[in-house]
């Protein structure tokens, strides 16, 4: 978010896995859904390339959101949720020495990423 005016952050943010995530500031973005003007109060990462609102804000606005039609309602608009694929995501590890893991134990599993990411969860 070049030239946006961030605030000291008032949040300790965590990944599914209880990693800290580095937070840089707050701010107050303006956007459109589908025509439909919001705001929300935010928190920026550079390890997070995309824009999340979160279900608190979701609950502030009233939202409904229907995954059997993949639809979330915001006010009077229904709008079509779209799912897009991204490149770079690690969707695979492969473990490059053997490794034996007796059923319903856990490991954590060293990995390597091709850049700077999000550490992964420990597989069950």
């Amino acid at each position: 978010m070049p030239k946006v005016k961030l605030t000291p952050s008032q949040y300790s943010l965590f990944v599914a896995n209880k990693a800290s995530l580095d937070v840089i500031g707050d701010t107050v973005v303006s956007f459109a859904i589908d025509g439909q003007q919001f705001e929300a109060e935010v928190s920026v990462s550079e390890k997070v390339d995309g824009f999340l609102l979160g279900s608190d804000w979701l609950e502030q606005q009233g939202a409904t959101w229907d995954f059997a039609s993949r639809t979330v309602t915001l006010g009077d608009q229904c709008i079509k949720v779209h799912h897009r694929h991204r490149a770079g995501i690690c969707r695979r590890v492969i473990v490059t020495h053997d490794c034996i893991k007796p059923a319903k134990h856990k490991a954590n599993v060293s990995v390597r990423t091709g850049g700077e990411g999000i550490p992964f969860l420990p597989i069950d």
